[in-house]
């Protein structure tokens, strides 16, 4: 019945409506993100078939190019998989702040090894299991992070399953994705047993080519308009020193003299169509302490012929690096990519641009990228003291276990929206300290809407501009400002002035009888003296005949210069004991003079 009622709907959609040109859709859907567009093949036919075409995929990829995004392939050991993060560049980058959201695309499991990416596609290894068994040869698969497809190819013609690389190119002459796979030897080392793959085709097979050139194969490499660059190693060398290159039109082999070692921290890049090696002299990362960058263009291949670019970090580049930072990449021809070397998920990016000689921060803002990282650097929280959570259901169990039991936790640290939707579900709980936010709007959408990322977006593409702070003044400053004194509330498992109530009692109560007992001191040893001196020097009726008010008066005066002769004869006996040979001396001359 439900299918009948949805024919009658789209015929009558399609009998009362003109239909969008296939020209016009394809520019509306090449606009939209890469999720967003995943999730309209599977929404009709028509629709699949209109996405899978190759010139969509051509404006995709054209669209694409025009707003640059960077893929971070982040290996995740805990659940033992790929997690893939699709972050853009600021639109602002003249701009103070800088903080972009982070699209988390789909997870793979992980392999030995990530081998590279090249348009959008990521070439990596696995182990597949194949008919209930672990399939022991080392498989390549191809995966689309952005749709979430992957391609197991084919069992290479080899059993080993170590020692093998990878690379992913792309031809655009014939638009054909090719594969080169190699193996080295166990004897010299060296890479053997070449193979190319052609995908696209009915039957994926293997094929073997020939290569010439003794070398041993890296994980450094790169394709560039149809051709794939490597590092590799010459023969009876220790570190990379050449570049080999294999044109995937003719499934030729060629190498390059660098002419002296790559160090490790060597990135190739695309630079304007040309290989270009970025490094950081000698050193595996780069350092605070580091001034410069070298950039090493491939000017004539034939020739084999580098030329050298030296790019001098400004001063701003301490202030803005705290770790040590690794190459990520290069952006067209003016802009550097580097990224924290350790951290498994970047919370950060910095871009260095080699013509304005600026240093710009960009923050990565995500439930992984933002979160964890923070808590670990900002507030010194071990990594071991953090614990994944993935669904309500979770955080209420890991409460109510509390920190001391097996899998409980002491707090939850989530965006806010999620946290209020929680207490709104669940009661026993309470938010405890200010949010690290601005207190502002936002939208609140079923946790993994497709809609979130979309709307987070475009949210953060207006907080970079000065929009925002006017909307929040003329709409929402005095609602925030008047509630801000609800966070000044005492929480729970947390120290307030008032928690120190009783310590600040009893300091001062020690204090005053301290005082007082001092002040009592005095004055009796001060009544002690001025009678011992009454007796010996001054009548005692001329005393008494005195004014009231002269002798309280006289009485003060005289226990003011009673504390300044006590005070004083205390500091003479201390200077006696720190200099005994000098009391010696003052002795000697007293007995000299008595005598």
């Amino acid at each position: 019945m439900t299918s009948r009622r949805t024919t009658r709907s789209m015929t009558s959609l399609h009998r009362n409506s003109l239909p969008v040109p296939d020209e016009l859709a394809m520019e509306i859907f090449s606009r939209l993100p890469s999720k967003a567009m995943a999730m309209c093949r599977c929404a009709c036919k028509l629709w699949s078939s209109m996405l899978r075409r190759q010139d969509f995929t051509e404006l995709f990829l054209t669209k694409s190019c025009a707003r640059p995004q960077l893929l971070f392939a982040c290996n995740d050991h805990s659940v033992s998989k790929y997690v893939f993060i699709l972050s853009p560049q600021p639109e602002n980058p003249e701009e103070n702040s800088h903080v972009v959201a982070s699209n988390h695309l789909a997870c793979f499991p992980s392999s030995y090894e990530l081998f590279g990416c090249t348009n959008g596609f990521l070439c990596y290894g696995a182990k597949p299991i194949l008919e209930g068994r672990i399939n022991p040869a080392y498989v390549p698969v191809i995966c689309n992070p952005s749709t979430g497809q992957s391609l197991i190819l084919p069992t290479l013609k080899s059993r080993m399953r170590f020692g093998i690389e990878s690379y992913l190119g792309y031809e655009p002459i014939a638009k054909e994705f090719k594969v080169l796979s190699m193996e080295s030897s166990y004897v010299s080392g060296h890479s053997v047993r070449h193979q190319v793959l052609t995908l696209g085709t009915k039957k994926l097979s293997w094929r073997l080519v020939e290569c010439c050139i003794p070398h041993r194969s890296s994980s450094k490499w790169i394709c560039i308009s149809g051709v794939l660059y490597y590092a590799a190693r010459a023969v009876g060398s220790s570190v990379n020193s050449m570049v080999v290159s294999f044109d995937l039109r003719s499934e030729k082999f060629s190498s390059v003299k660098f002419g002296k070692a790559m160090p490790d921290s060597t990135t190739l890049v695309n630079y304007d169509g040309k290989l270009g090696l970025l490094m950081s002299g000698d050193s595996h990362d780069v350092t605070r302490s580091r001034t410069s960058l070298e950039l090493w263009v491939l000017r004539d291949a034939a020739k084999q012929e580098w030329s050298k670019n030296v790019y001098v970090l400004p001063s701003s580049w301490e202030d803005a690096v705290s770790e040590d930072m690794c190459i990520a990449g290069m952006v067209g021809v003016n802009e550097i990519v580097l990224a924290h070397w350790s951290q498994r998920v970047p919370s950060y990016v910095i871009y260095f641009n080699v013509e304005r000689k600026t240093i710009t921060k960009v923050g990565i803002q995500g439930p992984e990228a933002f979160t964890a990282p923070n808590l670990h650097h900002s507030l010194g929280m071990g990594r071991s003291r953090l614990v994944p959570l993935d669904s309500i259901e979770e955080y209420e169990r890991a409460l109510k276990l509390g920190p001391n039991a097996l899998g409980g936790v002491a707090a939850i640290v989530d965006e806010l929206p999620y946290i209020e939707l929680f207490l709104a579900e669940r009661t026993g709980f309470k938010i405890v300290g200010e949010p690290f936010m601005n207190r502002g709007w936002g939208f609140a959408f079923k946790r993994d809407s497709p809609l979130a990322i979309d709307m987070s977006t475009a949210i953060l593409k207006l907080t970079e501009t000065r929009e925002q702070k006017r909307i929040l003044k003329k709409w929402l400053c005095q609602k925030s400002c008047g509630e801000k004194s609800d966070w000044n509330h005492p929480e729970p498992n947390q120290f307030h002035l008032k928690s120190f109530e009783g310590l600040y009692l009893f300091c001062v109560a020690i204090t005053v009888s301290a005082f007082l007992v001092f002040v009592l001191r005095m004055i009796r040893q001060f009544v002690r003296y001025r009678r011992s001196e009454r007796t010996s020097l001054t009548p005692r009726a001329s005393l008494s005949s005195s004014p009231t008010t002269t002798r309280l008066w006289g009485f003060m005066l005289g226990f003011v210069e009673f504390v300044d002769e006590k005070e004083e004869a205390t500091r003479s006996d201390d200077d006696s004991n720190n200099n005994p040979s000098q009391v010696v001396e003052l002795q000697g001359d007293s007995e000299v003079r008595q005598s």
